[in-house]
């Protein structure tokens, strides 16, 4: 039986935990002519019924022999994660055990290339001091390939230009910062849309369905909310000039089980809108409704719209709760990959939520970089595959917009939609007569120049004539 290997480390120097995964069936393969530029023959097979490897796309049969190789051998590709098991984001911990078990689907598939993904996930407790730690065990102690599906803001602001130093590919990390993108790092690949243009989506919602609006802001006062507010204040004011924010208030990530004080603050006097524009939704929304009586409406950032934190907020609570999402919904269930997503979380024995999904965007994502990559999987193949073959024609089979890279755009979910909490539904569900919204950073249309500090520097901007 083909197995993988998760490694979980509670602290440093702390307990090395070592966990055996293995699942999915390979499917029958094709005698069929090459299919890309490295004249491979198709192989596919099918992962869970959600997605499918085919090595034939591969864009390199081989490499210079001075490219780096460092984490791969003939039968085996050694990721990195760094992700907090324990601290105030624990609540993302499920992460972990999705893009475990889908690697562990895609190695039972024979892996890429014949090589098996073996991903070392380690603890940041959510602090970019033990981050920094985690970073540097993982590069200089395990000497893995690239650090993929990466999880704390903070930790990433960090520790990625380190990476980027030692020359590891830092993929499909979740995170928002303008950093991730503005200017673009070669090695790093966002995995979530950009925080400034989630925030400008969500401002000109809100300055649109209500010209003029008091709005209450509660934000996380750290890298991950201060690009949110950034961008929300901009597309407040371009929709709505009279709108006004009438109070604007932080809490901390690690102090979050209770926002009660903030959600009483934000409504008192009166507002006809709140914000919040961070990952603590449920204890936010809950306290909003049930201690501070607001019943208002209520946008938040697409990192916390999940069914998840709905339903542990109270389903009633989410009720006119509105946000963005870049992948589809757990109520997409007419999309065969989200029904299939479901039916192999419930085998798993896996929450199916929104964060389960994304997790299994990454995992195909990254799945589809190593197979354009070839056989001869190098750092600087990978970065080259994912700058040229994700080019506009490529749908991730749980996105609901094209994943786009090249050398001046390196983020992932750039087509975002608004979708509403249904409290009988229980999901998030899109908004009628709400089209998808089109931020794509390579049509021009992102963050560099058009939001006010953003502006376009000489050859940052090829589509500008």
């Amino acid at each position: 039986m083909t197995v993988t290997m998760r490694t979980v480390v509670c602290g440093v120097g702390g307990l090395v935990l070592v966990v055996v995964l293995g699942l999915a069936i390979a499917g029958p393969g094709s005698a069929a002519g090459p299919c890309g530029p490295a004249g491979i023959p198709p192989a596919p097979r099918n992962i869970a019924n959600i997605f499918t490897i085919n090595e034939c796309i591969a864009l390199f049969k081989s490499r210079p022999l001075g490219d780096d190789r460092t984490g791969v051998t003939k039968d085996t590709i050694l990721l990195g994660r760094s992700s907090p098991h324990t601290g105030g984001m624990a609540m993302y911990l499920p992460t972990v055990d999705a893009n475990q078990k889908i690697l562990a689907a895609v190695n039972q598939a024979g892996g890429v290339f014949g090589r098996k993904i073996q991903l070392i996930d380690l603890d940041n407790g959510g602090a970019p001091a033990r981050g920094t730690d985690v970073a540097r065990q993982l590069v200089e102690q395990h000497k893995v390939f690239a650090v993929f599906a990466n999880l704390c803001v903070a930790c990433e602001l960090a520790t990625y230009q380190y990476y980027a130093s030692k020359g590891v590919p830092d993929v499909f990390l979740w995170a928002n910062g303008p950093w991730v993108g503005e200017p673009t790092v070669k090695t790093m690949f966002g995995g979530t849309q950009p925080g400034i243009g989630d925030g400008l989506v969500l401002g000109r919602f809100v300055g649109s369905r209500r010209p003029g609006a008091k709005v209450a802001v509660v934000f996380q006062d750290d890298a991950y909310g201060q690009p949110l507010l950034l961008g929300f204040k901009v597309g407040l004011k371009e929709t709505s000039p009279k709108a006004e924010i009438v109070r604007s208030l932080t809490y901390n990530i690690a102090n979050s089980a209770d926002l009660s004080s903030q959600a009483q603050q934000a409504v008192s006097g009166g507002v006809d809108y709140v914000a919040f524009l961070g990952s603590a939704a449920a204890p936010f929304v809950k306290a909003l409704r049930e201690t501070a009586g607001y019943s208002g409406p209520v946008v938040i950032s697409s990192g916390a719209a999940t069914s998840t934190n709905a339903i542990a907020g109270g389903a009633q609570n989410f009720k006119d709760v509105a946000a963005t999402a870049g992948t589809y919904t757990t109520d997409n269930l007419n999309e065969p990959a989200v029904a299939a997503a479901k039916a192999w979380a419930a085998e798993q024995r896996l929450t199916f939520s929104e964060y389960t999904l994304l997790s299994l965007a990454y995992a195909e994502m990254l799945v589809r970089a190593l197979e354009l990559a070839g056989p001869d999987l190098t750092r600087q193949g990978f970065v080259e595959a994912l700058e040229t073959g994700f080019n506009g024609e490529y749908k991730c089979s749980l996105c609901i917009g094209p994943v786009v890279f090249g050398p001046q755009d390196h983020w992932a979910f750039e087509t975002l939609r608004m979708v509403q909490w249904d409290p009988e539904k229980k999901a998030f569900l899109p908004i009628p007569g709400q089209p998808l919204i089109d931020f794509e950073t390579s049509k021009g249309r992102g963050i560099r120049g058009n939001v006010p500090g953003y502006a376009c520097e000489p050859q940052t901007c090829p589509w500008k004539k």
